[in-house]
């Protein structure tokens, strides 16, 4: 949603079937608008040889449990889920200024303090990138063409018991360069 949509602080959420193979990592995160990084939050991240294992993650310049560098440090959980590849299933984040709440299925998994950085406006990325050093590169057991399709995105002003979306969203697809819509 980079320059169509950017919002600071609320419930964010993506309802999505995930595919599985190695080499395949799905993932829903959120960067500044202004261009900056870190910071970034990772509403959910999944390697395709790991359907089980969810990531949730916030990245900062200022503060958290594992130091990267001098300016990178991170918060990250790797929870064990139920099959993130057997069907549709939401991914969520509740980020708020003191603390942010990823849930799964309506339910949290993992909670960190709101680094100081994170306090600008994010927008959303959706995305289903292939090989690399972190997911590795696809085998002759990773299905192609693989998709993750999603059935919504939606953004909330503010906790998850908002009762409508803030707006709608423009997407398009990466590979085929077609326009696709979502609206809440």
């Amino acid at each position: 949603t980079y320059h169509e949509f950017s919002q600071t602080y609320g419930y964010f959420e993506m309802r999505a079937e995930l595919p599985a193979g190695h080499g395949l990592w799905p993932a829903f995160w959120m960067l500044p608008e202004d261009g900056s990084w870190p910071p970034e939050l990772d509403v959910m991240e999944m390697i395709g040889s790991e359907p089980n294992t969810l990531r949730n993650t916030v990245h900062s310049q200022v503060s958290g449990d594992w130091k990267v560098d001098d300016t990178h440090y991170l918060n990250e959980a790797n929870v064990t889920v139920s099959d993130m590849t057997s069907g549709y299933h939401t991914y969520g984040v509740d980020w708020e200024p003191d603390t942010i709440t990823w849930y799964y299925d309506g339910q949290p998994t993992f909670q960190a303090a709101t680094p100081a950085d994170l306090n600008k406006p994010m927008y959303m990325i959706a995305n289903l990138a292939v090989g690399g050093a972190w997911a590795g590169d696809p085998d002759v057991s990773t299905p192609v063409p693989a998709q993750m399709t999603i059935d919504y995105i939606r953004a909330y002003a503010s906790a998850p018991t908002a009762s409508a979306p803030t707006d709608t969203f423009h997407f398009r697809d990466a590979s085929t360069g077609d326009d696709l819509y979502t609206t809440s």
